[in-house]
C-alpha cells in the first residue's frame, strides 16, 4: 500500500506540484482576495450554467466564452503581478498594488454578474447594491 501510493506515484505528484506551485508564484500568491475570486468565479459559472439549463438556451459556444473569461482572468492577474515585480525597485510603495487591485476589479465584476444571474433566477437583490457595484465598472464609451 505504502509503495503504490507515495512510491510509485512520485513523477506525477512531483509535476501536480511543480505545476501549483509555478501557478501560485505567477499569480503572486494565492491570498484571501484570490479565494473570493475563485469563488466569485465559480459561482457565477455555476449561476450561469444552472440559469441556461433551466431557459433552454444552453450553448457549447457560451461554455467555451466562460471558460475563455477565466483563462483571461489568469493572464491578466499574472500580468499584474509581473507588472508589481517590476515596479517593486523603482516604486517601492506602489508594489503590490496593481494586481491587488485587479483583483478586485475581477471580483466586483464577477459579484455582479452573481447578482444579475440571482435577479434572472428570481430571487430579490436590492437595486442600491446593483447601482453601487455597476459605479465601479468602467462605462463603455470610457477608455
Amino acid at each position: 500500500m505504502f509503495k503504490e501510493v507515495f512510491v510509485d506515484h512520485v513523477t506525477l505528484k512531483s509535476i501536480f506540484a511543480a505545476i501549483g506551485s509555478c501557478s501560485a508564484w505567477l499569480l503572486g500568491g494565492i491570498n484571501a482576495a484570490l479565494l473570493a475570486l475563485t469563488v466569485l468565479y465559480v459561482t457565477d459559472f455555476v449561476l450561469g450554467f444552472y440559469r441556461a439549463w433551466n431557459a433552454g438556451t444552453y450553448s457549447s459556444s457560451r461554455f467555451r466564452r466562460g471558460l475563455g473569461k477565466f483563462l483571461l482572468y489568469v493572464l491578466v492577474i499574472m500580468s499584474a503581478h509581473m507588472l508589481d515585480l517590476s515596479l517593486a525597485d523603482p516604486l517601492p510603495f506602489v508594489s503590490s498594488y496593481v494586481r491587488d487591485f485587479m483583483v478586485a476589479f475581477i471580483c466586483i465584476n464577477e459579484f455582479l454578474s452573481v447578482c444579475r444571474h440571482l435577479g434572472e433566477l428570481g430571487m430579490r437583490v436590492p437595486r442600491k447594491l446593483i447601482v453601487k457595484l455597476e459605479s465601479f465598472q468602467e462605462q463603455e464609451g470610457e477608455k
